[in-house]
């Protein structure tokens, strides 16, 4: 800049002056000018085009200087490249200024010094302007050369840093041409493919990806390379060196020429997604799995956020309610339910979101026609897998309506049961008692019969009437035992027990008709089994003459044998084995069956009613791990068993047996009785017992005879016209007449657990099934009397 004023400065001062010292000043600058445009070539290394221009510049510089020291020499015709415009006019400046010269030289020698001197100026001028226009290039390329290097430098570092971005990145960095082969590869294509970046450099993409993913990413690098896009992304499997395939996300950057704005490379970005990818899928594939259950399902599936609105609601709702779900989305949980069950379903909704949840409610949906739908509902509370915040409520509802209806009938046919069995119960009562009654009399009146002066042919016939009364009361005491085992009310007592005392009572009850057979009866009881167990000893002996009654039945010679041992088990093992007509295993089958017998000619032959060995079976099965059953060979004999778990017990706990007869001192007694035969049988048998009686019709007299008299005990008949026996009963303990702790012992023809329940519940003492046996009166008596 210093030289462009120097030369400036001279050409004023010679315009001015008109003497040489301005031209020379001039010359000297542009001299100068010339050295330092050689200089500029050095900041324009590497840019061919810079380069050119300066070297035209510089060579107009010296020719400019030539023809100034000349001060008309030729102007350089070389003009810097981009500069066109100037240099043109320089060289018409310059032509002009050199045909003035031409015609300076020969005014010269015509016309003298003056005319040469004016001539020179001009041209000195006039070069002047030009080389002013080359200095003002030069001074343009000078600043870009400097702009050049500036950038050159900021590109170098730019390109180090991402050059480090790129190694040091775990995506992989691709550059590729427009035909698609690798130019540039990252380090990070050892992690992506197990292959070193140098050996991937001139392959193509495409060769790694998939068969299938191949097409789409080949579509995509077409759409780039075309120019139609400038960028794309693709979703691919890349192959490892291990042959494994894994997922990828490409995407890739056209990058153009930034001066012809022509493509001329890709830049591709590929990022291992294959974990994502693969969740994605698993997560796709499950939801898939979920919205093929909820849509095909049967129960009504619904999600609920924690405002209460439902999000999803399965389609199921329209074949349930008739609603679709569109018709419910966004509604409250409970919006369809019955208004009376509204609220409490709501609750059980909010409650999932609380401390106290309650996940199971029922209630009655309403449907869209507005029948009803009952409805069972299963909530499930999610959380969000990070933060483990409630996100939302999944129910499960399923429509009950059929089982409820199912339960309403069960309900309604366990009321008719019940109904049935309160039927049954009060027929039986009433059977029991109807038929008891007379059969008291029968027996009563045989027994006190058979205690008079008789002739044989009368004993015989009053033995034949009590046997027959005997028989009917058995019959009739099998079907009520097996009416309370239907019924469920079969309760075993576990008190101690004499066993062997128990079972010589048992054989001795059955001698008499051993003897009549004129058969051999024989016990024999295992060293080891404990005298004293706890037992039901009424059961117990029931099975146990059950067991006997049927050996002697079906045996008309040779033996009896009863026989306690212990078995494999350790339980108690009881035995009955006959000699008699035996069993096929055909028949043995039917055996413990209601009302079964071997065949109908046995009930022909032998009697009974075929519920023994029933009633047996099911009292044996009710003791601990009890268990029966029969061995048997026809024409050999039969062993009926049954074993049970009856645990030792100590002797001192030990029942003791009712007192004898005789052990008793004459009582004073009030009998309450309606019937006149039952008056007669009780009076009589006590009378010839030595005790005092005192007849009452019904509970009310019973009463009025406790105001006017004294007793030791009361025989009281529970079923009595004005006053029964229990309300009678309940007065005296109310202290309403005479002693309220009297003993008071029913005679009762009802001997249902029921109906004894009742008479203890009202403050009976003791009770006497009827028909009343002599000696169990007489024990009763003495028990409460003595």
């Amino acid at each position: 800049s210093t030289e462009l004023v120097r030369i400036e400065a001279g050409e004023t001062a010679y315009l001015l002056g008109g003497g040489s010292d301005g031209v020379l000043q001039a010359l000297s600058s542009a001299r100068d000018l010339a050295r330092r445009l050689g200089r500029i070539g050095d900041l324009t290394q590497g840019n061919s085009e810079q380069e050119q221009r300066v070297i035209q510049l510089r060579t107009m510089g010296e020719q400019l200087t030539v023809e100034l020291r000349a001060q008309a020499g030729q102007a350089g015709k070389a003009a810097p490249a981009g500069f066109e415009h100037r240099l043109r006019e320089a060289n018409e400046l310059i032509e002009k200024a050199l045909a003035a010269e031409r015609q300076a030289l020969v005014a010269q020698r015509i016309g003298g010094l003056e005319a040469e001197r004016e001539a020179m100026v001009l041209s000195a001028l006039v070069v002047a302007a030009a080389l002013m226009l080359l200095i003002s290039g030069a001074r343009i390329m000078l600043g870009q050369a400097r702009a050049n290097a500036r950038a050159k430098d900021e590109l170098a570092d730019s390109e180090r840093r991402y050059r480090m971005f790129a190694e040091n990145m775990r995506d992989l960095i691709v550059v590729v041409d427009l035909n698609g082969v690798r130019k540039y590869v990252s380090p990070a294509a050892y992690t992506l493919y197990g292959i070193r970046p140098e050996e991937l450099i001139g392959t193509r993409s495409a060769d790694f990806a998939h068969p299938d993913d191949a097409p789409r990413l080949q579509q995509a690098f077409q759409e780039l390379a075309s120019g139609r896009k400038e960028t794309e992304s693709v979703l691919v499997r890349g192959r490892h060196v291990s042959g494994e395939y894994r997922w990828l996300e490409i995407s890739m950057q056209l990058v153009r020429d930034p001066a012809s704005n022509v493509p001329f490379e890709i830049v591709g970005v590929l990022r291992d997604t294959h974990d994502r990818v693969m969740a994605e899928q698993a997560l796709r594939k499950s939801e898939e799995q979920f919205r093929a259950i909820t849509e095909n399902a049967g129960d009504l599936i619904t999600c609920v956020g924690p405002d209460g609105i439902r999000r999803y609601v399965s389609p199921s709702y329209e074949s349930v309610l008739g609603y679709k779900p569109e018709e419910l989305i966004n509604l409250p949980r409970a919006s369809f339910f019955h208004e009376d069950d509204r609220e409490r379903v709501a609750a059980s909704f909010d409650s999932m979101f609380t401390d106290h949840p309650a996940p199971f409610v029922s209630g009655r949906g309403v449907h869209k026609d507005g029948h009803i739908v009952w409805l069972e509902a299963h909530h499930t509370l999610v959380r969000d897998p990070v933060s483990g915040e409630p996100i939302e409520t999944v129910s499960i509802m399923r429509d009950i309506t059929a089982q409820k209806q199912s339960a309403h009938l069960l309900e309604e046919a366990r009321r008719e049961a019940e109904r049935a069995d309160r039927v049954k119960s009060e027929f039986l009562a009433s059977m029991s008692h109807e038929i008891r009654t007379p059969m008291n009399g029968v027996i009563g009146f045989s027994t006190l019969l058979s205690e008079t002066a008789l002739t044989e042919e009368q004993q015989r016939l009053v033995a034949l009437l009590k046997e027959s009364g005997e028989a009917l009361l058995a019959v009739i005491n099998d079907i009520l035992d097996y009416s309370k085992i239907e019924a469920g009310r079969l309760d075993l007592e576990a008190i101690p027990v004499n066993l062997r005392e128990l079972v010589d009572g048992a054989c001795a009850m059955v001698e008499p008709q051993v003897q009549a057979k004129e058969l051999e009866l024989r016990k024999r009881i295992a060293a080891d089994v404990p005298q004293w167990v706890a037992a039901d000893p009424t059961r117990l002996r029931q099975v146990l003459l059950n067991f006997l009654s049927n050996a002697i039945k079906f045996t008309f010679e040779g033996s009896i044998l009863v026989s306690v041992e212990r078995d494999d088990a350790g339980r108690l093992l009881f035995k009955v084995q006959d000699s008699g007509i035996g069993m096929m295993r055909e028949q043995q089958q039917s055996l413990f069956r209601p009302f079964s017998q071997v065949d109908s000619s046995t009930t022909r032959k032998f009697g009974g009613t075929g519920l023994g060995l029933a009633i047996s079976k099911r009292l044996v099965e009710a003791m601990p791990q009890g268990q029966i059953g029969v061995m048997s060979t026809p024409d050999v004999g039969s062993t009926f068993w049954f074993a049970a778990a009856l645990p030792e017990t100590e002797a001192a706990a030990a029942a003791v047996d009712a007192p004898k007869p005789t052990a008793f001192r004459p009582a004073h007694i009030l009998v309450a009785e309606d019937t006149v035969m039952n008056r007669v049988i009780v009076e009589t048998m006590l009378k010839q017992a030595g005790h005092s009686v005192t007849l009452a019709n019904d509970g009310a007299q019973a009463i009025a005879a406790l105001h006017k008299d004294s007793f030791d005990l009361i025989l009281m008949d529970m079923q009595m016209p004005v006053m029964d026996g229990l309300e009678a009963t309940r007065r005296i303990r109310a202290g309403e007449a005479g002693r309220a702790d009297i003993p008071i012992v029913a005679l009762t023809a009802a001997v249902l657990p029921g109906e004894i329940e009742r008479c203890m519940q009202s403050g009976m003492s003791d009770f006497l099934p009827k028909p009343i046996v002599l000696d169990a009166l007489l024990r009763t008596i003495a028990k409460w009397v003595d």
